[in-house]
């Protein structure tokens, strides 16, 4: 159940920021229609995970679904598609591309002044430049709750923590 309401709160946040993109450049520039709205995402492992890559994917699909954008997804295997994919993406004229992790930052700034057409965001990322955005998430709100909680009911006083992988917005 936590996975599949995490999954749910990633793809309602990439539907938002599409939707924000979709108005910021409505106001910007003369109103495109929906259908010639392209977004893309590049995803650091597989949609099937049933969580983060999952989750991002439910989003795109909400976009499509709620916007009537054209979408893509192509899921990175080494950091050299990165920047491959959102130069792809920027020459094929997408609105959108978003780069589903911390580690999509770097290519991002490199690739976005070729394409100032295309708004590229980085989830989990804090960079920012002109076409570029980070989104980051509040992990660390959740994660003092959970703490509270389990210090409530704890019997044993006693309270431990699983850490995964060293990430930096984690």
């Amino acid at each position: 159940m936590h996975n599949h309401r995490r999954r749910g709160r990633v793809a309602l946040l990439l539907a938002f920021v599409a939707s924000a993109t979709l108005s910021a450049v409505a106001c910007g520039h003369k109103a495109p229609a929906t259908a010639s709205f392209k977004v893309a995402l590049l995803t650091p492992g597989p949609i099937s995970d049933h969580s983060w890559n999952g989750g991002a994917y439910d989003g795109l699909l909400r976009i499509r679904d709620s916007l009537g954008a054209s979408i893509s997804h192509i899921q990175t295997k080494t950091p050299a598609e990165f920047e491959e994919n959102f130069r792809q993406y920027g020459a094929q004229g997408y609105a959108l591309v978003i780069g589903h992790g911390f580690e999509f930052q770097e290519a991002a700034l490199r690739v976005a002044p070729s394409y100032p057409k295309t708004v590229y965001v980085t989830t989990s990322g804090n960079s920012t430049a002109a076409n570029v955005a980070g989104l980051t998430f509040g992990f660390e709100d959740a994660s003092y709750l959970a703490g509270m909680a389990a210090a409530a009911a704890t019997k044993s006083n006693t309270l431990g923590t699983i850490g995964g992988t060293e990430l930096p917005p984690v």
